[in-house]
């Protein structure tokens, strides 16, 4: 939906004199099977770059790419993806560094981490690509800062397990909490256990705030930290900005409303604005007539985006993953939203 109507915005301005721009989609169903065969459905339909959310396409598709010269752009791309640095470009930030940013900002900001001793921490979720990352970036972190944390592990179930006890129980004694991307049920049984340990997350956990809504969960996860959430809808920002007009814009008011109560999954579109930039870029440096994969690919490595008088995104020839400074945000359990609560943005930490 984001993807649309970025696009459709892009056309309907004129913004790419020269070139309409056309999305043609290609449903795997969330199917590694349907990778391959959907990358190749889509050459022979004549795509000229590929765009894709699902999780785990970057490692099956590299190949593929790299043998063809074709960009990728992927919000869903995990850090071996992007290493070496190739064709795979990710328009956010990955798991790991989000961890690392989120446990930096936390030792340093948070009136309620321990003072006299580091804080226990853990994980929990089921074992896909993004949880696992995400988890080894939180490990890594306190393994490097063990005077500010003690790592009590990363508790994993199968993909679509929706009952929490034991790992509700392995992570009881937590000053802070990573909990499963689809929160919901984790967040009822470590509650109604009478934990209370403060709950961490990402913008994956921020997606999907509507199980919070629906489950009437809004005061569970008061005082939880976001950190991977490139704009909230009540922001005072350039980046909050474009999205609540693409989405006003496109959608009726109560559509509109409903796609807020999601929570940040529409704020994909800050990853396809930069996409589309880019594909700008090099249709400015080469022309319309002399667009194709090696002239985006040198747009893309030369990316930078400003916003609000600063450059918060990039890519270079070494560098994959672009946002550069995000905020932090935290749940209001009374007002159920999220506000933000770091001084702006703040750098995205990158190492340990």
């Amino acid at each position: 939906m984001a993807l649309a109507d970025v696009v459709k915005y892009y056309n309907d301005e004129n913004l790419i004199p020269g070139v309409e721009l056309e999305v043609v989609d290609y449903d795997t169903s969330y199917d590694p099977a349907r990778f391959i065969p959907g990358y190749k459905w889509l050459k022979e339909k004549g795509a000229d770059l590929i765009f894709t959310p699902v999780p785990g396409a970057g490692e099956i598709l590299k190949p593929n790419l790299e043998g063809d010269g074709m960009v990728m752009f992927s919000p869903a791309a995990g850090k071996a993806d992007l290493t070496p640095p190739g064709y795979i470009f990710m328009p956010t930030t990955i798991p790991e560094d989000n961890a690392y940013t989120i446990m930096k900002w936390v030792a340093e900001n948070d009136p309620d981490f321990p003072a006299d001793r580091p804080a226990k921490i853990g994980a929990a979720a089921w074992s896909t690509p993004y949880n696992l990352a995400l988890h080894d970036g939180a490990e890594e972190y306190a393994k490097a800062h063990p005077d500010q944390y003690d790592w009590q592990g990363s508790y994993t179930a199968p993909t679509g397990t929706f009952t929490w006890r034991p790992e509700v129980e392995a992570l009881k004694d937590c000053d802070y909490v990573f909990p499963p991307i689809h929160m919901g049920n984790y967040v009822r049984e470590y509650r109604t256990a009478g934990y209370d340990a403060k709950l961490l997350g990402s913008g994956a956990q921020a997606a999907f705030l509507y199980l919070i809504h629906d489950a009437g969960l809004w005061d569970k996860i008061d005082g939880m930290l976001f950190f991977g959430i490139t704009a909230w809808w009540t922001d005072d920002t350039e980046p909050a900005q474009f999205m609540r007009d693409r989405l006003n814009a496109n959608h009726s008011e109560s559509e509109a409303a409903e796609i807020m109560r999601d929570g940040s999954a529409y704020g994909a579109i800050d990853a396809e604005y930069q996409m589309v930039e880019i594909i700008k870029n090099a249709v400015e440096a080469v022309g319309a007539d002399n667009f194709n994969s090696e002239a985006l690919y040198e747009a893309a490595i030369s990316y930078e985006a400003v916003a609000d008088g600063v450059a918060r995104a990039s890519f270079t020839d070494t560098k994959r993953a672009s946002l550069d400074l995000l905020p932090v945000y935290e749940a209001d359990g009374e007002g159920k939203d999220l506000i933000m609560v770091s001084d702006g943005t703040i750098p995205v930490v990158h190492e340990p």
